[in-house]
């Protein structure tokens, strides 16, 4: 008896389970492809307007892991650059009023150059070192907009109640470290309700030479989710190669040097963006990953040539919600009265390349 009753439980609960999965499916609309002229797709596109609606909040959530190597010339005794940038940013938005809007941003991000930075690119434009004084090093950095921590970090939040920003990080470049937490009016009220106009007022305009001019670029697929429409927008390998080859032989028009170029594929490529919308933009989402390996060799003229090999290393995700939620447990700006005034930065530490 005991035994059919276990059974008749084990049945019970795999029904539940069962209709537990349909009604959830049942919620998700599905996703059908649907077939558009480029006509179709441009007077489509342009009929979408981007704006705020006050019941709605805009999210917006990103990632980055990105490696980037610079290969040193064999006869060089410089060796290789890396530079490593990794974190996660995160913003909401509730823009309803002026009088209760809310901007969070939460930030977890660093980067990092390894190597002899200086010396790869006095070896890279062929300038001799040991020629140079170090206020002339110092100089042609600074002119040349190097002149940045080799490792820099910040973690931190941003909260923008009602126009005033209240900053909560912790900075740290080259080791040096500073926490921050300040504050200060960014907007009024007047430009607020300015910005608010305008974006309510946005509208995307394009035609179907646009859309032509995508499709020899990038793969275009349509979709219709629910009451929405969803476009589909990816860049193949070759497509992306054919790119990259365009923008060389671009540069070329305006009598740059044209470099020869390789791009040598070492592990998975994906490169896409998706829109959803119906009379406005409901959400934007964008994913590359790729291992490239990029060759190029470039005659400079007066008989300098510049060779180099790059390998690069990126996994990026980004997606903006124009219907999301406000996270639990915000702080009210009565709770930041400790904070100090003045957001200029200009108390960051003065760090340069060493």
């Amino acid at each position: 008896m005991q035994g059919e009753m276990d059974y008749e439980k084990i049945f019970k609960f795999l029904v539940l389970v069962l209709v537990s999965v349909f009604l959830v499916s049942c919620g998700e609309p599905k996703k059908e492809e649907i077939q558009l002229s480029n006509q179709e797709v441009a007077t489509m596109a342009s009929a979408v307007s981007v704006s705020v609606d006050g019941k709605d909040v805009i999210s917006l959530e990103s990632n980055i892991d990105l490696k980037v190597v610079l290969k040193g010339a064999e006869d060089s005794e410089v060796g290789d650059i890396e530079l490593i940038a990794k974190g996660e940013v995160a913003m909401y938005a509730d823009l309803d009023e002026f009088s209760s809007s809310y901007i969070y941003v939460k930030v977890d991000a660093k980067y990092e150059i390894k190597g002899n930075l200086e010396g790869f690119i006095f070896s890279l434009m062929g300038i001799d070192e040991s020629e140079l004084t170090e206020e002339d090093k110092a100089n042609f950095l600074a002119m040349m907009n190097l002149d940045f921590p080799h490792n820099a970090s910040v973690v931190g939040k941003v909260y923008v109640i009602a126009g005033v920003a209240y900053v909560d990080a912790t900075i740290i470049t080259d080791g040096v470290e500073l926490k921050v937490k300040r504050y200060e009016e960014v907007f009024s009220e007047e430009e607020f309700n300015e910005w608010k106009e305008e974006l309510d007022s946005e509208k995307i305009e394009i035609s179907e030479m646009d859309i032509e001019e995508l499709l020899e670029v990038a793969n275009l697929k349509t979709y219709k989710v629910g009451d929405a429409n969803l476009f589909e927008i990816s860049l193949t390998k070759e497509k992306f190669e054919e790119a990259i080859l365009a923008a060389i032989e671009e540069a070329g028009d305006y009598d740059a040097p044209v470099p020869d170029f390789t791009i040598t594929h070492n592990g998975p490529f994906d490169a896409k963006l998706s829109v959803k919308f119906q009379e406005t933009i409901e959400e934007v989402k964008a994913a590359a990953k790729m291992n490239l390996g990029i060759e190029f060799a470039m005659d400079m003229g007066g008989g300098m040539n510049l060779e180099q090999k790059i390998l690069v290393t990126n996994d990026f995700t980004f997606e903006l919600n124009f219907k999301g939620k406000m996270p639990k447990g915000l702080p009210k700006a009565e709770d930041m009265k400790d904070y100090a005034y003045g957001l200029d930065f200009d108390f960051l530490p003065d760090s340069r390349v060493r």
